[in-house]
């Protein structure tokens, strides 16, 4: 998905007209999906902010709120936050809102921006939002989100009282929400294991830190204890690429293995993925890095049990020789798995169309720079 940064003011910090930022906007063609976050943040006031919300394009699916709310040098006012957060058009399904609350935040200040949040809203980023400072109080809040699919709480919860309090207010999540992003920062092994134990059974996708897991008995817990009903796990990796043994004890039930920008550019050897799993995704890895032997013999290693690999963001063969496109070919006439690549399917195998989540998982969290402001169709997010 296209994820753009538009600029809102001059060099002088004097505000753009919003039907130019709009016009700019609207050279997004009309199929193309996308996400937008503005700039200098804070330097449009809360009148303009809402004009601008009010005239964004249908197919614009996605904003950053705190790019219209937040300034250089402050935290906006609960006020703010929801006279701009009822501005947003039923058309914006992606509300990324990390950073938006200040330290040490109420209860009431929390309720109100939970409760401001628009229903359309279905994928919802909280990470870096001092959730901690009323963790005591989730399961009053937990319940606000409901109409939510998808949501990030990571980076919120520190301390062991915070992380235990998280762990017991899981099962006031809403039924809708069926896409969870945590983070337990290495406590303990009875956290972990009342966290799998507390996990709602409507949870299917499980994103996780991989460094949450890193000694025998955390990685048993997971291997054990996931509930049968998350079928899609995720690991978030950050700069490392995942060990071995983190793979080897994914749960029996998961289906869906997802390495997205885990760095696996680095991983130089073939990945050994439990029987169970049917779908691996390895996204945006910088796999242009690796000789194109190397990956054809990364692919072919894989067990047969997995069906389809997704390569979207790899650019995987952007600078290849004549001699490495000539490789591909031929591994393309053998290859009899569904490989993505770019939104393209390599093989005519059953068509896997990306589902509308991944694409929103993408424009959420993706940790690649957008697009600046002009020109805006330059090129496409590699996402």
């Amino acid at each position: 998905m296209l994820h753009l940064k538009i600029r809102v003011s001059d060099e002088k910090h004097t505000p753009r007209a919003i039907n130019k930022i709009v016009k700019e906007l609207n050279n997004v063609p009309k199929n193309t999906p996308f996400t937008v976050e503005f700039y200098p943040a804070g330097d449009l006031n809360r009148n303009k902010a809402q004009e601008l919300l009010q005239n964004l394009p249908t197919h614009c699916v996605g904003i950053k709120l705190s790019s219209l709310t937040n300034s250089s040098w402050s935290y906006p006012a609960i006020e703010h936050i929801e006279a701009i957060c009822s501005a947003i058009p039923p058309h914006i399904k992606i509300l990324n809102a990390r950073n938006i609350l200040p330290a040490e935040t109420s209860f009431e200040h929390v309720k109100r921006f939970f409760t401001a949040i628009p229903k359309s809203i279905t994928h919802l980023n909280l990470q870096e939002n001092h959730l901690g400072s009323v963790s005591f109080a989730l399961s009053l809040l937990f319940p606000l989100l409901q109409g939510i699919s998808l949501v990030d709480i990571r980076d919120n919860f520190k301390s062991v009282t915070e992380v235990y309090d998280l762990v017991h207010s899981l099962t006031t999540l809403p039924l809708t929400i069926s896409s969870l992003y945590v983070d337990l920062k290495q406590h303990s092994q009875d956290i972990h294991n009342k966290f799998f134990i507390n996990l709602p059974h409507h949870i299917q996708l499980l994103g996780l830190v991989a460094d949450d897991f890193y000694c025998h008995e955390e990685l048993t817990a997971l291997s054990c204890l996931v509930p049968a009903t998350v079928t899609t796990l995720k690991w978030l990796c950050g700069s490392k690429s995942p060990t071995e043994t983190l793979i080897t004890h994914t749960p029996d039930t998961v289906k869906v293995f997802d390495l997205t920008n885990c760095s696996m550019y680095s991983f130089r050897r073939s990945l050994t993925v439990p029987q169970n799993i049917t779908t691996v995704i390895l996204n945006n890895n910088q796999l242009y890095l690796w000789p194109i032997s190397q990956l054809i013999h990364f692919i072919e290693n894989l067990p047969p049990q997995v069906r389809t690999i997704s390569l979207i963001g790899n650019k995987i063969m952007e600078g290849r020789t004549e001699e490495e496109n000539h490789l591909w070919t031929q591994f393309k006439l053998q290859n009899t798995r569904a490989i993505i690549l770019e939104n393209k399917q390599m093989k005519g195998v059953p068509s896997m169309k990306r589902a509308p989540l991944y694409n929103m998982l993408h424009a959420l969290f993706s940790q690649n720079k957008p697009h600046e402001s002009v020109p805006v169709l330059s090129k496409r997010a590699a996402l």
